[in-house]
């Protein structure tokens, strides 16, 4: 998304809802948070929802931590 510190960007993905297996189009909204120098940090909001998460990311912006889903095994 190319975000700086600060900035926001919504957009709209396909949501498959479990069990009903329906495909539904889903707001979300990410706000890069902070940056570190090998990491940094996203408030991921779910608007469809209501739910809220910081993610942290690497530094390719890939989420190390999901809460509650995931958490990214280091080898």
């Amino acid at each position: 998304m190319g975000l700086k510190p600060g900035e926001s960007s919504g957009l709209s993905v396909a949501y498959i809802a479990v069990p009903e297996m329906e495909l539904k189009a889903a707001g979300q909204r990410y706000t890069y948070l902070e940056r570190h120098s090998q990491c940094g940090v996203y408030m991921y909001e779910a608007l469809f929802r209501g739910f809220t998460a910081k993610l942290p990311v690497d530094a390719d912006g890939i989420v190390i931590d999901y809460p509650q889903t995931f958490s990214r095994v280091w080898n």
